[in-house]
């Protein structure tokens, strides 16, 4: 076996396993009926094309012109194709749920890689709707192109080499809801890809529902602000009290 794979296991019935330089030997005592060998080992990246040659050999040696040689009875060879494949997960939220007319968002979006494969080259891609209009974009690790800050487009972000499964990539983007824009929900949709094969693509994409309220927010008065009103309320009160009614 080469040195392409590491050996894990192997086993055979009532056979001793030997194990040393990358080569694993299933030791067959005479007599000896047909017997089945599962050999399992774990592969090395990068891997295109696996050869794996077995042999059966006689465990007695015989003369020959060259000397003691072992004889080869039956020799036989596999050839596998390795495909790698990254499993992506893409998540999307929005804080806050609820906005006015006007206000400020922000998009979290993750790509997580399932594996079983490292992803090359992972893309996280937001088009963002005709109604929020770009801010600004936070994603360690990659490069990113957007529209002009204060226009609407799509944010794309790259996180160029190997993305080792289990590992989890985050844009951030912060988007301003236009101020013509009210009683409405809004879907955003981002879509997470790389160069290498995904099994599960029914899961590359998410959304975050926006909604944005119907009117702007009423300020609350607090503090000083509502001390004076109380008073200004309260006198406007007193004098209407003291004035004579259709004076």
């Amino acid at each position: 076996m080469r040195a392409l794979i590491k050996p894990r296991s192997m086993s055979v019935r009532t056979v001793p396993i030997l194990a040393l330089a990358g080569i694993l030997t299933a030791l067959l005592l005479p007599p000896v009926s047909a017997q089945t060998i599962t050999n399992t080992a774990t592969l090395e990246p990068p891997v295109r094309e696996l050869l794996n040659q077995a042999f059966v050999v006689a465990g007695k040696r015989i003369r020959s012109s060259t000397g003691l040689v072992t004889p080869v009875l039956k020799n036989a060879s596999v050839t596998v194709a390795i495909v790698t494949e990254a499993d992506l997960v893409a998540t999307k939220t929005v804080t806050p749920g609820v906005v006015p007319p006007g206000g400020t968002v922000v998009y979290r979006i993750e790509a997580q890689n399932l594996g079983p494969s490292s992803a090359q080259d992972v893309i996280v891609t937001d088009p963002l709707p005709a109604e929020l209009r770009f801010v600004a974009v936070t994603a360690a690790g990659a490069s990113c192109t957007t529209p002009p800050v204060g226009s609407t487009g799509t944010v794309e972000c790259t996180f160029s080499g190997a993305t080792l499964p289990g590992t989890v990539r985050v844009v951030e983007i912060t988007a301003e809801v236009a101020g013509t824009v009210h009683g409405i929900t809004l879907d955003n949709v981002a879509t997470v890809s790389s160069a290498t094969t995904d099994p599960v693509v029914a899961n590359d994409t998410a959304s975050a529902p926006l909604a944005v309220s119907s009117v702007l927010d009423v300020p609350t008065l607090s503090g000083l602000g509502g001390l004076v009103l109380g008073l200004v309320l309260a006198s406007l009160g007193i004098l209407a009290i003291r004035r004579p009614f259709g004076a």
